[in-house]
């Protein structure tokens, strides 16, 4: 056996090695050469082996791209290969390559021995390259997903969450998985991504991932058993409305009216059977369905069969997807996924991915979590001070709060008015008993309306202030009728209602505001005047209203009733 005899003055095989520097320099080792490699190496970590499954080999690139690693995948179509030592390029075959196997990147692990891992074109097995610990650090061992058996210990876990519009999405997913002992600190967490590996955060964007077909899906089956393509209504009708049919993606319909044949006068032969197709084709309504939501699409056929003179009994209902009276459940969209271990990439593509391929690419991981969101909105009562014009007061906070435009006003209703009649009127005893009424109106506004993350309730009412401004207008009402010069009931003698209007003609007015006229005639021996036409003599002069030289208040405007 080969003896290498060590002095600390004779570096044999490399003096800056931090194992030889080690190594006490006052003794003499004595070992063989594989004795010390091996010794060497038990001072290293130990070499990483990773199984990478893709759905393409196009995130082989990606892949080890995220390790700093750049390479080519030029020349993958052709059989499983490999890098040489220290080289990036993936050019050697494999001997017997396992079934799957795509190429092997090996990334070279430095030693003082100068060793290397061997390259020749189908020489060696990959079992052959994972003896070479001493010249490989990892091993990232990429395996065709649809040809390897698919990993069916993983727990799938659909974590559905109701927040509010206005919460932040990234911090729930954040909270939910250390709540649950996931990870211990919060991630990078982008919406529409997911993690290529378990110590980087939710990062890489995420294709469109269509989880509907996942069998415990209860509600997707339960409503697909609903749906149906063919309807047929029988009735002599020759106008029907039908109700509306949903699917989850758009759809055409047709509309066929059945016509009674041996009604038409067509003769059974070619010719009238053929006569008797293109009535019905022309007679035929194509529409298309409209969509409501994402996963929401409904149609709502009609036809008017008015115009065809014959006998008809019914139409026949043809979709070219299967439909259903039922509004289809609404979708969950995934906004991020995150596995517990494992590195997988997804193709760069426009392509759905299922479920089953997120189990191919599952590549050691046990848990995966799918989260969406159910958004809902706050709900903000909001009851406003007392305005004279509530409709005024709630369109003036709108536009103070900036909720008036399109966004962040997503949807608003009527206004909603409540009245209720109020009478702020008196009662006058003497001379004689009357009524005076005072009728306004008290109103209450509401107004509903969305925004992006809440939906408003407004009050407004103007009671308050309509009561005040009321009680304004019946005390300065009450003082006028208190200081009129003539009083409805009251006895009064023609000197009197001289002395209160005087000698001349002039402008009076009653308890209505109404504008009324004192006639004073001067004549050659006695004079004559009248009270909006009643002549005034004697001692004994009643009126049935009030009179006097100054009108009553005006009634505020907001306080006539309409």
């Amino acid at each position: 056996m080969l003896l290498i005899i060590i002095f600390n003055f004779v570096p044999c095989i490399n003096a800056n090695s931090s194992f030889f520097n080690s190594q006490n320099k006052t003794k003499i080792k004595l070992a063989d050469y594989e004795t010390l490699k091996q010794e060497w190496l038990a001072t290293q970590p130990k070499m990483k082996r990773y199984d990478i499954p893709v759905l393409s080999k196009e995130s082989i690139h990606e892949i080890l791209k995220y390790f700093n690693i750049e390479t080519s995948t030029y020349g993958l179509n052709k059989k499983p290969t490999y890098n040489s030592y220290a080289n990036n390029s993936l050019i050697w075959y494999f001997k017997n390559p396992p079934a799957g196997l795509i190429c092997v990147f090996f990334k070279a692990r430095q030693n003082p021995f100068k060793e290397q891992y061997p390259q020749a074109c189908d020489k060696y097995t990959l079992d052959d390259f994972l003896k070479y610990e001493i010249a490989i650090e990892e091993a990232f061992v990429f395996w065709d997903a649809n040809k390897q058996p698919t990993q069916t210990n993983v727990n799938i876990t659909f974590v559905k969450q109701n927040i509010y519009a206005s919460d932040n999405k990234e911090k729930a997913i954040n909270e939910y998985l250390i709540k649950n002992k996931i990870i211990k600190e919060p991630k990078l967490t982008k919406l529409g991504c997911y993690n290529a590996t378990p110590t980087t955060g939710l990062v890489v964007p995420l294709p469109s991932i269509n989880y509907t077909t996942y069998e415990k899906d209860n509600e997707i089956k339960n409503w697909l058993l609903q749906a149906q393509k063919e309807y047929n209504h029988k009735t002599s009708s020759k106008e029907i409305q039908f109700p509306r049919f949903w699917n989850d993606k758009p759809f055409t319909y047709k509309i066929v009216p059945k016509i009674d044949f041996y009604k038409t006068g067509f003769r059974e032969s070619g010719s009238g059977y053929r006569a008797y197709s293109e009535m019905i084709e022309r007679n035929t309504i194509q529409g298309e369905s409209i969509q409501k939501a994402p996963g929401k699409y409904y149609c709502t056929p009609s036809i008017d069969m008015h115009k065809i003179r014959y006998d008809t009994y019914g139409v026949g209902l043809v979709f070219s997807e299967p439909v259903s009276e039922l509004e289809p459940p609404q979708q969950q969209q995934i906004e991020a996924i995150y596995f517990d271990d494992g590195i997988r990439f997804f193709p760069e593509s426009s392509q759905t991915y299922t479920i089953k391929d997120l189990l191919k690419l599952s590549n050691g991981a046990k848990n995966i979590y799918l989260f969406s969101f159910t958004t809902k909105k706050r709900i903000k009562e909001i009851k406003l001070p007392d305005a004279i014009d509530p409709y005024q007061a709630i369109r003036d906070w709108k536009r103070e709060n900036n909720l008036y435009t399109f966004p962040p006003l997503v949807q608003e209703d009527d206004y909603v008015e409540r009245s209720e009649n109020r009478d702020a009127g008196f009662e006058i005893t003497s001379p004689a008993y009357k009524k005076i009424s005072i009728p306004y109106l008290i109103k209450l506004v509401k107004h509903t309306f969305e925004t992006t993350d809440c939906c408003y309730y407004l009050v407004c009412k103007n009671d308050t202030l309509q009561l005040q401004l009321a009680k304004q207008y019946r005390d300065a009402y009450a003082e006028w009728f208190k200081q009129c010069y003539i009083k409805a009931g009251g006895s009064y003698s023609a000197g009197e209602i001289r002395d209160k209007f005087g000698r001349s003609s002039r402008d009076i007015y009653n308890e209505e505001g109404k504008e009324c006229r004192y006639y004073y005639v001067t004549n050659t021996f006695i004079d004559d005047w009248f009270v909006n036409g009643s002549y005034c003599s004697g001692s004994n002069n009643t009126f049935n209203n009030f009179y006097d030289t100054t009108p009553p208040p005006k009634k505020p405007q907001e306080l006539n009733i309409n």
